[in-house]
């Protein structure tokens, strides 16, 4: 044999030899042979696969928040991964198939066991799902202040299971989405910046009512805040025992500062009803003792 052919028979077996490896069969799975070369093969489609799903899911990140702004920061990176692991499951699906796993199979046992984990953590799911529709309808945003059981709170930040609100005495709660998806929630920001707050005052029924009321309004002009055109406003409400009894209403910009702003309210009326010279009524009973004659002092 010459040194050529011995060459050329070396290449040829090389080669044989590399086919083999590569073609080996590692097992055999409801008919589908899985070689070497198909487990590589599955291995490059799930790494490149992953890779144009994250670089995707950034894109569309980046396109929702420069098209929403800085406020929906946190609803595109919610979006961003649920998209992101959709995406990836598939993914994962058509490699199982690949291989020549029964995905049927393993969603019917996994069906199983997501059903017996749901019941024991229903709750954190549904403040899961809950986050995930706050963050998507943007009904609650953080800085919103809110009432919730009767107490005023202020919303810092809404994650996928929790929110953090802020209450009057600065301390932070943390509320199960849940709550905020099943209870009635009063938003005081939704849609609209300015909030109307009240005080109610008495006068004595020997007094102008029309200079009561003109005094009333001059000060509820010392706190209102025209936001949207609403002028504030006087309203007799009532004639009580001992007191002709009125509504004082304005509006100020930031319904978290309704106890600063109520308690400057209440001292301009105590302000101007004095200096109009109207008194503002108290209780009085007046007792008649029939038959009964008093003494008079000497």
């Amino acid at each position: 044999m010459s040194r050529g052919s011995l060459f050329r028979f070396s290449c040829a077996a090389l080669e044989m030899g590399d086919n083999e490896g590569v073609d080996t069969v590692l097992y055999s799975l409801d008919g589908t042979n899985v070689t070497v070369l198909r487990l590589i093969i599955v291995g490059a489609v799930l790494v490149v696969g992953y890779g144009a799903i994250a670089l995707l899911c950034r894109v569309l990140q980046k396109r929702m928040e420069a098209r929403e702004g800085s406020a929906a920061a946190a609803t595109a990176i919610v979006v961003r991964r649920l998209v992101q692991g959709l995406l990836t499951t598939i993914l994962l699906v058509v490699g199982l198939e690949l291989l020549g796993v029964a995905v049927t199979a393993v969603f019917a046992a996994g069906a199983v066991v997501f059903l017996g984990v749901g019941l024991a953590l229903q709750k954190i799911m549904m403040s899961f799902v809950a986050g995930v529709l706050l963050l998507v309808e943007r009904e609650v945003e953080p800085g919103d202040v809110i009432v919730i059981d009767d107490m005023m709170v202020k919303v810092i930040t809404i994650g996928l299971r929790t929110t953090v609100v802020r209450g009057r005495n600065e301390g932070n709660f943390i509320i199960p989405n849940y709550l905020l998806a099943q209870d009635i929630v009063q938003n005081l920001t939704f849609r609209n910046q300015d909030y109307r707050i009240r005080a109610d005052v008495g006068v004595a029924y020997g007094s102008d009512m029309e200079a009561a009321k003109a005094a009333l309004m001059d000060a509820a002009m010392h706190v209102h805040q025209d936001m949207h055109d609403h002028p504030p406003d006087v309203q007799l409400v009532a004639f009580g025992a001992s007191t002709v009894d009125f509504h004082v209403f304005a509006h100020i910009e930031d319904p978290w500062d309704t106890p600063a702003k109520s308690s400057e309210l209440r001292l301009a009326i105590f302000r101007e009803l004095r200096a109009a010279g109207i008194e503002i009524a108290f209780p009085q009973l007046d007792v008649h003792l029939p038959g009964h004659t008093l003494p008079t002092a000497a």
